[in-house]
């Protein structure tokens, strides 16, 4: 039997291969749909602070709704310039990446178990994770320490999962 770690490998590689097969307009046509149903959110409309990701390749796009945030003059703290002694509250929101996420607000990211901790770490914020409808899978493999979202934004559709 193969280990969780190697399922979760064959798992990213799997998603990874799906992702390639996207043309540009196709993921551009993706991203606005999925920013716009996310900025719909209530959640969203009565935010505190946005912690978020730069997207790197052809992850879902947060540019637009980073804009956004910021003409609305929330502050917006991206991956790499997280203050470590500010940690989200609960009117904030985490936007959490994925390569994707399942039905149960699980998700495959890069492996290295930053948001996990992230989201361990401030119980009771609203955390949502951004994911394309072909690639929403029904169950991915997890550890005991992955931590899920309270919603999954798709093109089509918002999963509320808990909160």
């Amino acid at each position: 039997m193969r280990d969780l770690t190697e399922l979760k490998t064959e798992f990213r590689k799997e998603i990874r291969s799906k992702i390639a097969k996207f043309t540009p307009d196709e993921l551009k046509a993706s991203d606005a749909k999925i920013t716009e149903n996310f900025l719909a959110l209530p959640e969203v409309q009565n935010c505190g602070r946005v912690y978020a990701y730069v997207p790197y390749g052809k992850e879902i796009s947060t540019l637009a709704a980073l804009s956004y945030f910021r003409k609305a003059g929330k502050y917006v703290y991206v991956c790499w310039d997280w203050p470590p002694d500010i940690l989200p509250v609960k009117n904030d929101i985490i936007i959490v990446p994925g390569l994707t996420f399942d039905r149960k607000g699980y998700r495959i990211g890069k492996g290295g178990g930053y948001y996990d901790r992230l989201l361990e770490a401030a119980p009771g914020v609203f955390t949502v994770g951004l994911a394309r409808d072909a690639l929403l899978a029904d169950s991915v493999p997890r550890e005991t320490h992955d931590m899920s979202v309270m919603r999954v934004v798709t093109e089509t559709q918002t999963l509320t999962i808990n909160g």
